[in-house]
């Protein structure tokens, strides 16, 4: 993908077809997310309707790193025992990954990505509590922190050689993940090929800013609360230890993010709270259950 390749950075990935179009089935989940009347039933039944992805949503909830002391058979247990919000996040992460498809050459990575993506997400959550009814926009949001490093997913899978060398890069510490990106991907990072590949699944618009400006809310273009709250929650993960990958700074959280979506002791504990919360999740991922 470095200069001198077959076409542009963006050329290239346009012509990866197995991202080409948004699963149907992550399509009616993301629309049940926008819908504050849509319930536990509407969910079971969406999922249900995918054969294949109850199995797995099935086989992870009754893994090993999740320890729960009874086994869950059905789709609306699930529900019941671990609540909306948990099965939501579950089902959307297995449909994006196999979507993205698994660098298998690469498992610590692909491991440490989604973990962080799922912290994400989690942190999302509460910012969405707090500011959701002053910010009606921010509904979702946890979505957001889920997708939010899509690129990176895209890079690892179908450039390894080529994101190889970025990660090579940042690793030896001569600068961080996106300034590496951008040596080898023709001046491009990983939040502009998540917003290429958000563009192509035809996202909605501020979910598209917010996986294209998770590291420069400060752009003019990008205004949308949303891309402030995935900035906000992407460095305070990073800074809770819960990495992406190398390269990855803590870095300051923009002033303008801070203006929009105040952060307080008692909003900052509430993340930490959730964070630890959902720990079988996260510890899930890691462990590989999901893989």
């Amino acid at each position: 993908m470095a200069a001198g390749s077959s076409g542009s950075v963006r050329e290239q990935v346009a012509r990866i077809e197995t991202v080409g179009t948004l699963p149907e089935v992550m399509t009616r989940i993301m629309e049940l997310v926008r819908d504050p009347e849509a319930g536990a039933l509407d969910l079971a039944q969406e999922i249900a309707r995918d054969p294949a992805l109850t199995m797995k949503l099935l086989r992870l909830v009754n893994s090993a790193a999740y320890g729960l002391h009874r086994r869950i058979m059905t789709v609306p247990d699930a529900v019941v025992v671990l609540g909306f919000d948990e099965v939501e996040r579950l089902a959307l992460s297995i449909t994006v990954i196999e979507s993205l498809g698994l660098d298998r050459d690469s498992v610590r990575l692909t491991r440490q990505l989604w973990r962080h993506s799922l912290a994400c997400s989690v942190a999302c959550s509460v910012f969405e509590l707090r500011y959701v009814t002053l910010m009606p926009n921010l509904r979702g949001a946890h979505v957001a922190g889920l997708l939010h490093d899509i690129g990176k997913a895209v890079l690892m899978q179908h450039f390894p050689e080529t994101y190889a060398g970025a990660l090579q890069l940042a690793e030896e510490g001569h600068c961080n993940i996106c300034e590496a990106e951008q040596e080898v991907l023709d001046g491009y990072t990983h939040a502009d090929v998540g917003r290429w590949i958000a563009e192509r699944w035809d996202l909605p618009h501020p979910l598209v800013e917010a996986i294209g400006g998770h590291h420069e809310p400060d752009i003019d273009a990008i205004t949308e609360p949303l891309a402030h709250v995935t900035h906000i929650v992407d460095a305070l993960c990073n800074t809770f230890g819960i990495h992406s990958g190398p390269g990855t700074s803590c870095g300051d959280i923009n002033p303008k993010s801070i203006a929009m979506l105040p952060i307080d002791n008692d909003l900052a504990s509430a993340v930490r709270a959730q964070l630890n919360r959902h720990q079988n999740l996260i510890s899930a991922v890691s462990a590989g259950a999901m893989f």
